[in-house]
C-alpha cells in the first residue's frame, strides 16, 4: 500500500470518473435510440389517454417512470458497470422527471410553462443532477446541468421581464449572447479537464451559435440597434475566427463561416437592394460567400495542419 493514499474498504466499489471516448460505439448508438424510442412511446401514450389517466395515471406515467429510469441508471453505472445502458435510463430519467415535475405543480395550482414553473423544474433538475454528477463524474450529468441552468437563466429573464412572456425580443436577443458567451467560456474551462474535456466542441459550437445568433438578431430584426450592431458584427466575427484558430475548435470555425455567408447576405439586401438588379445582387453576395469560404479553407487549414 502506498503512503498516504487511502484504500476503500474491503468489498466496497466506488465508482471512477470515466474519461469520455470520441466516438459512440454501434452498442451505445443503440442504447441512445431505444431511449428516443421510449421517450416517444411515452409521449403518444400520454397525448392520446391523457384525460382518461387520471392524476394516478399521469403521475405514474411520467413521475414514476423517470424516477425508477433515474435510479437504474445510477445502478447501472455505479455498480453493474454498464455505462452506456445506464446514459440511456438516464435519458428516459430526465425527460419522466421535467414532464412529471411540470404535472406535480399543476396538480398543486401552479401554471405549467410559466417562467415559476419552468425555475422551480429547472432548479430541481440542477440539483438533481448536480449531486449525481459529484457522485459519479460523468459528462452527459454535466449536459443535463448546463441545460437545466440555461432553462433556470432565460425563466428567470422572462420573469424579471414580465413574468412569463417575453414582450421585448432585444431582451431575448441580449440573453441569447450572453448565454452563447458563457458557453465558450465553459468550453475554455472544461477543455482540460478528464471527463468534461469531450463537452468543449459541443459547448463551442452552441456558444459561437448563441452569440452570433444573438448579434444578428440585434442587427438585422432591430432598427434602433441596426446601425450599431452592424458595426459591432463585423468584430464578433473576427473575434471567432481568431478563438476558433486559438482553441482549436472546429465548430466554432463552422459557425464564423455560416454568419460570415448570412452578414453578406444581410449586407447586400439592406444596402444594395435598391441600387442594384437582383442578379448583380446575387453576383455580389456570391463573391462574398467564395470569400468566406476561401477564409474558412485557410484557417482549417491552418487549425489542423500536422
Amino acid at each position: 500500500e502506498v503512503r498516504g493514499q487511502v484504500s476503500p474498504p474491503q468489498g466496497q466499489d466506488i465508482p471512477q470518473p470515466v474519461t469520455a471516448k470520441q466516438r459512440l460505439s454501434v452498442t451505445e448508438v443503440l442504447y441512445y435510440i431505444g431511449a428516443a424510442i421510449v421517450v416517444l412511446g411515452i409521449v403518444i401514450l400520454i397525448s392520446q389517454n391523457w384525460s382518461d389517466l387520471g392524476l394516478a395515471g399521469r403521475l405514474l406515467v411520467t413521475l414514476g417512470i423517470g424516477v425508477v429510469a433515474y435510479s437504474s441508471g445510477v445502478y447501472l453505472i455505479a455498480r453493474a458497470r454498464q455505462e452506456g445502458i445506464g446514459m440511456a435510463f438516464h435519458l428516459i430519467a430526465a425527460f419522466g422527471l421535467t414532464v412529471g415535475l411540470n404535472v406535480l405543480i399543476n396538480t398543486l395550482g401552479g401554471q405549467p410553462g410559466r417562467a415559476e414553473s419552468v425555475m422551480i423544474i429547472a432548479s430541481a433538475m440542477a440539483l438533481l443532477y448536480g449531486l449525481t454528477f459529484w457522485m459519479l463524474r460523468r459528462a452527459m450529468f454535466m449536459v443535463f446541468i448546463i441545460t437545466a441552468l440555461t432553462c433556470l437563466y432565460f425563466a428567470l429573464i422572462a420573469k424579471l421581464l414580465d413574468g412569463s412572456s417575453y414582450l421585448d425580443i432585444n431582451y431575448g436577443y441580449y440573453s441569447l449572447l450572453v448565454a452563447g458567451g458563457v458557453y465558450v467560456l465553459l468550453g475554455r474551462a472544461f477543455r482540460s479537464d478528464q471527463v468534461l474535456g469531450s463537452l468543449t466542441g459541443v459547448l463551442n459550437g452552441f456558444g459561437s451559435l448563441g452569440v452570433f445568433g444573438g448579434a444578428f438578431g440585434l442587427m438585422a430584426l432591430n432598427e434602433q440597434g441596426s446601425v450599431l450592431w452592424a458595426s459591432v458584427y463585423p468584430l464578433l466575427l473576427l473575434g471567432g475566427f481568431y478563438l476558433s484558430v486559438r482553441l482549436r475548435s472546429r465548430s466554432m470555425l463552422t459557425f464564423a463561416t455560416l454568419s460570415m455567408v448570412a452578414y453578406v447576405f444581410y449586407l447586400t439586401a439592406r444596402y444594395f437592394a435598391e441600387s442594384m438588379s437582383w442578379p448583380a445582387m446575387l453576383m455580389l453576395a456570391g463573391r462574398g460567400i467564395i470569400g468566406a469560404a476561401y477564409l474558412a479553407i485557410v484557417l482549417r487549414r491552418r487549425l489542423f495542419k500536422g
